[in-house]
């Protein structure tokens, strides 16, 4: 229901992605690459590294009301698609275009 991403260094985290792309909060640290994925009340949240409490109060934030949930759970699935999936379709468009004038 909602995802938990409470490493203490990461980059970029592809288990962050799936959550995200499934349209499921994250609950993540300010750290590393996780505040790229996680717009903090948009589609989930970020807590300072170490700070259970404060994570565990938005996990029952996001599981007491429902709206909220349902609106992040909408969030996550738009907002990861047009931030990370973007710039990989504008590659593999570029590298198809440079085969193509290559041949």
């Amino acid at each position: 229901t909602v995802y938990l991403q409470l490493s203490t260094s990461e980059g970029y985290e592809v288990k962050v992605t799936e959550a995200l792309l499934k349209g499921k909060p994250a609950v993540v640290y300010d750290t590393g690459g996780l505040p790229l994925q996680v717009k903090n009340g948009l589609n989930g949240f970020v807590v300072e590294r170490g700070n259970y409490s404060q994570a565990a109060k938005c996990c029952l934030d996001l599981l007491q009301n429902q709206h909220f949930y349902n609106t992040c759970e909408k969030n996550a699935k738009e907002l990861h698609c047009k931030t990370s999936l973007l710039p990989y379709d504008f590659l593999d468009c570029l590298e198809f275009f440079f085969r193509i004038h290559r041949n």
